[in-house]
């Protein structure tokens, strides 16, 4: 019986896992995406204003987008928050005035969180390696080409240092 419900456990780990893992994994390129575009931007901006005009205007552009991030976190949060608590039925006003002040205390959720991640560490290794070998030939390949576009040009530079000066 006990081992239906840890079996249980386990698939729904696994399968919360896998969904978060993959979706990681996707949104990696269009990380990348957005660094070369902001780096695009920024060469865009230095040559229209200059440095520190362009770096001016980037900091308050991620600063908005950060404020927007946070607003619409903390929006969703109370939202979750009210749906839980209209969703209880009989809870008095001290349960929720603790569950309010845990709900604010950071230390004690990652104090929580952390028994819980060295529990499903071991279960998400073989979901990540699976994920992993599956997208192997997509891996190296961007290993690959970040090699070729960053790696020094050693022919190039010890060729020009080997050959002699002209005489004049």
């Amino acid at each position: 019986m006990f081992q239906e419900i840890v079996n249980r456990a386990q698939r729904s780990v696994d399968n919360l896992v896998s969904k978060y893992v993959t979706r990681m994994i996707v949104a990696i390129p269009f990380l990348i995406a957005v660094g070369f575009g902001i780096a695009a931007a920024t060469s865009k901006l230095v040559s229209a204003y200059g440095p520190e005009t362009a770096y001016l205007i980037l900091a308050i552009g991620f600063s908005i987008v950060g404020l927007l991030a946070a607003a619409s976190i903390a929006a969703s949060q109370s939202g979750e928050a009210t749906a839980q608590s209209g969703a209880e039925t009989g809870a008095t006003d001290s349960s929720s005035q603790v569950s309010h002040s845990d709900a604010q205390s950071l230390p004690s959720k990652l104090d929580d969180l952390l028994p819980l991640l060295g529990t499903v560490g071991p279960l998400a290794f073989p979901i990540a390696a699976r994920i992993l070998f599956k997208n192997l030939p997509i891996i190296l390949a961007v290993a690959a080409l970040m090699y070729l576009l960053f790696s020094e040009r050693t022919t190039e530079s010890t060729s020009t240092a080997a050959s002699p000066a002209p005489a004049e």
